[in-house]
């Protein structure tokens, strides 16, 4: 798919995986493109699949769909539909400049079992409230299986990779120092006196490819935070205990350097984040720099943050130095 939007600083993305309503019940073989892909049509009443997969085998499909349609015939449009069944996605840190969404079958699939089917029931999923195999799929769709309507806090099949490849992500890895207890750590999996690249991206009231009398917008999805798994005690590095909350806190910030994730926004010396509790978070911070447009980009610039707890079984870790070099394209 391709599209515009105004030109800006993003820090998310959202939409539903269906169809509205009004669009959903017609006639697929007058429809215009797409909307004439009968392969992807149950009926005027029931209206299109949103998804469509079929494993090879035909062990498992997963067919997504309005269901509960009522007030029309299998030949003319509903009045109401009563488990509209859309999915609602929302990923934060995405960048138009370099953000890839990717749709993963296998999160779609992990709380399922493809050798079990409930008896009596098409195979797989298909969207039915009664069939107990749509128990584990829908919710990973962002719908709620008990009612059929949207649920953005379960949805797992959509995330976001980069498209710099998985060279250009670091990752810091929050761990103690000691079993059990001792000091958090925030451990940088890269070396942190080399600079991260970040990209160009966009150019404010400036003109020509060097932005020259405007401001130019570079960002970067680094560095991305996530509890440490599995420990490596010979590099004195524990696990930290389930359920502690962990927040990062900005100690050193250079001009022109903030951080995004999702609504916070970490622009000054003693901003915080609260990045989750252990071991179920993972928070890839999207990186935005401003610099005056005109000639080569040049220059490093660094940020330090630390790890804090309101449990009262760790200390807060020492800083670690992230540093970024602007750059005009991917490498």
């Amino acid at each position: 798919m391709h599209g515009s939007v105004p030109a800006g600083i993003y820090t998310g993305l959202k939409f539903d995986l269906g169809i509205p309503f009004a669009l959903n019940h017609g006639n697929a073989s007058t429809a215009p493109s797409p909307l004439n892909f009968t392969a992807m049509f149950w009926s005027w009443n029931a209206g299109y699949k949103f998804l469509r997969i079929d494993t090879g085998d035909d062990k498992f499909r997963m067919h997504l769909g309005s269901t509960g349609c009522d007030g029309g015939s299998p030949s003319s449009p509903p009045t109401t539909c009563a488990r509209p069944n859309i999915g609602s996605v929302i990923l934060t840190g995405f960048n138009p400049s370099h953000s890839v969404i990717v749709a993963d079958i296998a999160a779609l699939l992990s709380d399922s079992n493809l050798d079990v089917n409930d008896p009596g029931t098409p195979p797989g999923c298909q969207a039915d409230p009664d069939d107990t195999d749509c128990g584990p799929v829908l919710p990973n769709l962002g719908v709620n299986f008990a009612d059929g309507s949207s649920s953005p806090g379960t949805q797992k099949f959509f995330s976001l990779t980069t498209s710099g490849g998985a060279d250009d992500h670091v990752e810091i890895k929050v761990a103690s120092s000691a079993d059990g207890g001792g000091a958090l750590v925030a451990h940088p999996e890269f070396d942190v006196t080399e600079a991260i690249p970040i990209i160009f991206a966009e150019c404010f009231g400036g003109s020509g490819d060097d932005c020259s009398g405007g401001t130019r917008l570079f960002t970067t999805a680094n560095p991305g935070i996530e509890p440490i798994d599995p420990a490596e005690p010979d590099e004195s590095l524990f696990k930290v205990a389930d359920t502690t909350p962990i927040t990062l806190e900005l100690t050193a910030l250079d001009a022109g350097l903030v951080f995004h994730f999702g609504d916070v926004t970490l622009d000054h010396v003693g901003a915080t984040l609260l990045l989750g509790q252990v071991p179920s978070f993972h928070a890839d911070l999207e990186a935005q720099l401003t610099q005056p447009g005109g000639g080569a980009p040049s220059g490093t610039f660094s940020a330090s943050f630390k790890l804090t707890t309101t449990s009262g079984q760790y200390q807060s870790s020492e800083p670690v130095t992230v540093k970024f070099t602007p750059t005009l394209a991917a490498h």
